[in-house]
């Protein structure tokens, strides 16, 4: 009875502040991120800075003070900005996203080209003898040509040394692309039967580059036609999104953070980002309603990162430039991908930090939440890491189980469950006051 009581507190009180239950708050938060009007919240239409003015207003709606006058830190990095792409293979006009993605390092470009084929005995030879030197004079033979990849270019005999022959064969695509090599190719083509997954680059090839789900062609490949906009911005502006609620003791500190940038949209179609991260940034904006009603024991800090999806660039930024001394935080929480916990959570670096994770673990077993909170040990692969690698005590945790979405176009907030969010809001919440 105890433990259902105070959830019911705890749900009670929500709904007093919002109107709404958390999940709702955070259905409602994600279906505004994730819609058409913020363009896939990245690098065209403004994308990035709708999802920014958004979070900023959540937060002075909620009260929670600007920080030295400004809810905002500005930077810059660079960035190469994919803004059409057309694609036909044998005359047949694939569609993007669904059929194909293009390499983020591609430029400007179009041309119309019967492509060569690399077989399995030059491609062996890069492989067995780890000569890429006969690589690229076989490249140098076809100046303004398209490459295609064929899916099975390595038996599978060729795996070893824990590299498979598909991740080999995806690097050197890739390598084509990346090297200096490059002008002398046109295109280069990688057939996959894999999921198509898309990634941002703050560099620009001389080359373009597509993947193509075989399932979308006809082979053999007799024509390649494509029309590509990019621009490469050496100097695009953004900003990170930042508040706070002062606690009883001003000088330490909680960081409760997430990143707000996704992929942005390329033509007409766009990349919603819903569990990545519209959820995340929904997660610390319902943290934030709680502890400003509930006031808490240390500061807290609520920061939504920009920049995390082209490389961590702005918590990196963040650390390098802190309004806060790092020594201050306490601990910082990170969440990336919230939106599901049919099967529990997973944190990063909770076997590094074992006393915190073994609290969580009490707090979940006593207030039955999650089905499982799984240990992961260090990993820099969201914006904990530049604060991990500062000496801050940080954590990332991500939910597991229902939807697989990731980097795609089918990230949409309509198929998001957000199945646990009230369960894990309320986890760590009881954590944070019990500190």
């Amino acid at each position: 009875m105890l433990k259902l009581t105070a959830k019911i507190i705890f749900l009670s009180f929500f709904i007093s502040v919002s109107s709404q239950t958390p999940t709702d708050y955070a259905k409602n938060v994600v279906t505004e991120l994730a819609s058409k009007e913020y363009s896939g919240r990245g690098y065209t239409n403004n994308g990035m800075g709708k999802a920014a003015d958004y979070i900023a207003a959540q937060f002075e709606k909620t009260g929670l003070k600007k920080v030295h006058n400004s809810y905002f830190q500005e930077f810059s990095y660079p960035i190469n900005i994919i803004e059409s792409s057309e694609l036909k293979i044998n005359d047949k006009k694939l569609k993007f996203g669904e059929d194909y993605l293009i390499n983020p390092l591609s430029p400007i470009a179009s041309g119309k080209f019967k492509p060569l084929v690399f077989k399995s005995d030059i491609m062996d030879s890069i492989y067995v003898d780890n000569n890429y030197d006969y690589y690229y004079s076989e490249l140098d033979k076809y100046e303004n040509q398209a490459v295609v990849f064929p899916i099975a270019i390595f038996p599978d005999h060729y795996s070893s040394g824990g590299v498979t022959a598909k991740d080999l064969y995806k690097q050197i695509s890739n390598a084509i692309i990346d090297n200096s090599a490059s002008e002398k190719i046109a295109a280069v083509l990688e057939i996959t039967d894999t999921k198509l997954t898309h990634s941002l680059s703050q560099k620009q090839s001389k080359t373009v580059g597509f993947t193509i789900k075989n399932t979308s062609i006809t082979l053999p490949i007799e024509t390649v036609e494509y029309d590509v906009k990019a621009s490469f911005n050496p100097d695009f502006k953004t900003k990170n999104v930042l508040g706070m609620i002062e606690g009883q003791e001003k000088d330490s500190t909680i960081f409760i953070t997430a990143h707000y940038d996704h992929l942005g949209k390329i033509g007409d179609t766009y990349f919603p980002g819903a569990n990545d991260n519209a959820s995340g940034v929904a997660f610390l904006l319902a943290m934030a309603k709680y502890f400003k009603v509930h006031k808490p024991k240390y500061t807290m800090v609520f920061v939504a990162f920009a920049g995390e999806e082209v490389g961590l660039v702005g918590s990196t930024y963040f650390v390098k430039n802190s309004p806060f001394p790092l020594k201050n935080i306490k601990y910082l929480f990170n969440f990336d991908i919230m939106g599901t916990g049919e099967d529990g959570i997973q944190i990063v670096n909770s076997t590094k930090y074992p006393k915190v994770y073994n609290a969580l673990a009490e707090l979940n077993v006593k207030h039955s939440l999650l089905k499982n909170i799984k240990q992961r040990g260090e990993s820099c692969n969201s914006d904990h890491c530049p604060f991990d690698k500062a000496k801050v005590p940080s954590f990332f945790t991500y939910t597991l189980g229902g939807v697989s979405y990731y980097h795609d176009i089918n990230d949409r907030a309509e198929t998001l469950p957000l199945s646990k969010f009230k369960d894990i809001l309320y986890l760590f919440t009881q954590y944070i006051e019990s500190l």
